[in-house]
């Protein structure tokens, strides 16, 4: 998914959630849609970066009722940091994402 072939394709399938007047500012939200495409491994990725000093949450009502889980590498007991998996939370029913201080994370849908 990470490699898509032409700019059609990356209009296509990534998007920045979080932007506009409401944005958290040091917060980079990005969703790739990888439905149909050969060799995703994954319908839908949301990853997130937060740059801060303090942990965040990001509204993401349009991905509400998505059950989103943690990407397997951060899952796993050798993950190099493991603030994604002991402190980020994705809430399906509210929409919302806690991102940890300076962490970066991804989120999958099988």
């Amino acid at each position: 998914m990470f490699r898509l072939r032409n700019a059609n394709d990356v209009s296509a399938r990534l998007s920045f959630p979080n932007t506009g007047p409401d944005q958290q500012a040091t917060v980079v939200v990005g969703h790739l849609d990888g439905r149909g495409l050969p060799g995703a491994g994954f319908a839908e990725v949301l990853y997130a970066v937060n740059a801060d000093k303090v942990p965040v949450t990001v509204p993401l009502p349009q991905y509400q009722g998505r059950a989103f889980v943690l990407h397997p590498a951060h899952r796993a007991p050798q993950a190099a940091d493991r603030r994604p998996s002991q402190l980020a939370r994705w809430d399906a029913q509210t929409g919302q994402l806690q991102v940890p201080a300076r962490t970066a994370l991804v989120y999958v849908l099988d």
